[in-house]
């Protein structure tokens, strides 16, 4: 029930967390990585795929309409 829900109750996580005056930034860090882990012990997220997270990090970081945002 929950692994098919899981982005839903991530949203009302985050919702939740930064409407009781949490930081935003410990907010979403805090939430990903316990959903991260919520979604590799029920089998949704295959952790193999964080491999690839500092190529994405660097291609965002370098595309120039992004850096003018």
């Amino acid at each position: 029930m929950i692994a098919e829900n899981l982005d839903l109750v991530m949203f009302a996580a985050l919702c939740g967390e930064i409407l009781i005056g949490f930081p935003v930034a410990f907010t979403l860090a805090g939430v990903a990585v316990l959903f991260a882990y919520l979604g590799f012990t029920l089998g949704v997220v295959d952790l193999g795929l964080m491999r690839a997270l500092s190529q994405r990090i660097f291609g965002i970081i370098t595309n120039q309409t992004l850096i003018a945002i």
